[in-house]
């Protein structure tokens, strides 16, 4: 486990036993202290860096790399101060006195100590941020478990810079340090790691908003520990995303599994989870019926078409349409025709022949149709059609079917089909038509287009389809990221 330990160089991390510094004076002082090498070394302190460095190396060991960041303004277009105050030479001697000095031996390995030079003003916030953006990505890319920084030394936008890219770069990893010379150990700041855990919630948040899951589970588990470690149900949390994952999937076996590993007895969301795995078994069940048509599965259609229009998958939201319509068609007629029956042969699915030589009427008009028994969208709309023989609310309900039917070819044109056509929300709009009372061809607008859908879900199957499951999953998610320590 490699550690990194990066530190600003400021005007009071360089001493000498018994001598008072004066200001201004970090760039003379330490010319003459690397000068006069053999003269002060064995007089040299570093009360701030010093303290922060032996307290990481108890803790780990010598330590594997060290930068420290030191101003070196251009002495042309620097105020002569501020030029004075520069504190390049103070880390030169630092990094000496961890190289030759016995007092310094087995604090930092000597070849992993590095300089990083500021050539900018260090008072300009923005100018520090840019330093850092420039620094510490290599620095990530070097693979640190532990990244100590050390946030005393240096001028307030030195450490603004280091803190924010700091965080940003090296994430979980990243722990700030802050030495008082009045305290004889290094202060370890919950700043860092609150900062970093908001800035993951936020993310979180984000892909949890598009029902992105997959995104928010890689979120999850790259960040175990500092979720663990700042308080959340992280087994809770995990386990729910990782079974919306898979519900959204239609995996249902998979998401009763992520559920089954959540411990129940130690959560107060036990009673809804319950709901949840009762909810899978049902779709699982329905699942290995012929022809999946059931209630429950086709209402995870619908929540699925939802979230396809919500984030903008329009051609998703086609392809999920198509499969509702003739769930719900199916359904629909099992509803209307007495004792309707479908049998399975070795190469499809059709009417069942018994049923047809029950129903002659309806097998006079199959075979003027010119339509086999084979289950087919044309099939089921043209029995529905028969069987609304008339009746206001029911030729409403095929009309919406029809008008889906009659966009075949559109859909044929996508690449879940055969095509590569694009799609847009009007052709959304111009799939799903028809007003409620007349089941027309009028478009619908898009904030409409779900309502709609829930309108003859409940038409055709008899049960209101319900809140989207998803919303609910969304919400126990939310709850998880709640659970913070007081």
């Amino acid at each position: 486990m490699a550690v990194l330990f990066i530190s600003n160089v400021g005007d009071r991390d360089v001493q000498l036993a018994g001598q008072a510094a004066a200001p201004h004076s970090a760039r003379s002082r330490g010319d003459a202290i690397l000068a006069d090498w053999d003269n002060y070394a064995a007089r040299l302190e570093l009360p701030i860096l010093g303290k922060a460095l032996r307290w990481v190396a108890r803790r780990h060991g010598p330590v594997d790399r060290v930068v420290l960041v030191a101003t070196d303004q251009p002495e042309d277009s620097t105020l002569p101060k501020h030029y004075a105050s520069d504190t390049l030479p103070f880390a030169q001697v630092i990094a000496r006195a961890l190289v030759e000095s016995p007092a310094w031996e087995g604090v930092a390995h000597p070849a992993g100590i590095a300089i990083a030079p500021v050539n900018v003003n260090p008072a300009d916030y923005d100018q520090m941020l840019a330093f850092y953006e420039g620094v510490l990505p290599e620095l990530k890319s070097e693979g640190y478990s532990h990244a100590y920084l050390c946030i005393t030394g240096g001028a307030p936008g030195m450490n603004f810079g280091l803190i924010m890219k700091g965080i940003e770069h090296l994430g979980a990893a990243a722990r700030l340090l802050y030495v008082s010379l009045g305290q004889p150990e290094p202060m370890q700041l919950d700043l860092g790691r609150q900062m970093l855990l908001e800035s993951v919630l936020r993310d979180i948040r984000l892909s949890l908003e598009q029902y992105q899951y997959p995104a928010v589970l890689r979120l999850v588990e790259a960040n175990e520990s500092l979720l663990r470690e700042m308080g959340l149900a992280y087994d809770l949390l995990h386990g729910l995303v990782e079974y919306a994952a898979h519900r959204l999937n239609f995996n249902f076996q998979k998401a009763e599994r992520a559920l089954s590993r959540i411990d129940l007895d130690r959560t107060a969301q036990a009673e809804r989870i319950a709901v949840l795995q009762s909810e899978l078994r049902q779709m699982q069940a329905e699942q290995s019926q012929a022809g999946e048509a059931a209630h429950s599965c086709l209402r995870e259609v619908l929540a699925a078409a939802e979230i396809s229009l919500r984030t903008g998958a329009y051609m998703s939201f086609v392809g999920y349409v198509y499969r509702l319509t003739e769930g719900l068609n199916e359904v629909m007629l099992q509803r209307w025709a007495p004792g309707l029956a479908f049998e399975e042969t070795s190469t499809q699915r059709q009417l069942s022949a018994a049923w047809l030589a029950a129903n002659p009427a309806v097998q006079d008009h199959v075979h003027r149709l010119k339509l086999d028994k084979r289950v087919s969208r044309r099939l089921l709309l043209e029995l529905a059609r028969y069987y609304a023989n008339g009746q206001v609310s029911r030729e409403q309900c095929v009309a919406f079917l029809g008008n889906v039917y009659e966009a075949r070819d559109k859909r044929h044109a996508l690449p879940l089909a055969h095509g590569c056509r694009g799609v847009t929300v009007e052709d959304a709009r111009k799939l799903v038509r028809g007003s409620k009372t007349d089941g027309g061809r009028k478009k619908v607008a898009e904030a409409e287009l779900i309502p709609h859908l829930k309108y003859y879900f409940e038409r055709m199957t008899g049960e209101a389809p319900g809140e989207n499951p998803f919303d609910q999953v969304n919400a126990l998610v939310e709850a998880c990221l709640q659970l913070l320590p007081d």
